[in-house]
């Protein structure tokens, strides 16, 4: 029994993080949508911000069904961080916008594959792995649009 709480407190506690994490993401990517000029680079950010809120949705719905509390809709201490960062890179330009989402993407990234190795539960593996491919596809774009205005 005493596992199987290890195991639930574990799968809450990495959806947690993985929830506040997007919960940053997704300012971060407000803060660089408002400073980007180029309209298709504007529509892919403004796709990503929509996977950032589905993967909230997502992930708090099931720290809910495990009985856990899922992070309110705000930054914490490393999001105001995040979010300034990408506001002042962003204000760079479009080159700067993007290398700071980049950044950002390569957390997510690293945050996702660490939490898939620990020991949750496996709907929680399969909910983070599906939305690691999405961080993955962002992180892609993100690198490819970086090296067309190289």
């Amino acid at each position: 029994m005493t596992m199987i709480l290890d195991n639930l407190k574990e799968t809450v506690d990495t959806l947690n993080a993985i929830a506040q994490l997007e919960i940053d993401d997704a300012h971060a990517y407000n803060q660089a949508i408002s400073n980007l000029e180029d309209v298709t680079l504007k529509d892919n950010f403004l796709t990503f911000k929509v996977d950032c809120e589905r993967h909230i949705g997502e992930t708090s719905q099931l720290i809910k069904e495990l009985g856990g509390e899922p992070p309110e809709y705000s930054r914490d201490f490393k999001g105001y961080l995040i979010t300034g960062y990408t506001a002042i890179r962003s204000m760079m330009g479009t080159k700067g916008a993007l290398e700071a989402m980049q950044t950002n993407e390569k957390l997510t990234v690293r945050l996702y594959e660490a939490a898939l190795q620990k020991n949750i539960t496996p709907t929680a593996k399969g909910l983070l792995a599906k939305n690691l491919m999405d961080a993955r596809r962002h992180l892609n774009f993100i690198e490819s649009s970086i090296a067309a205005t190289s």
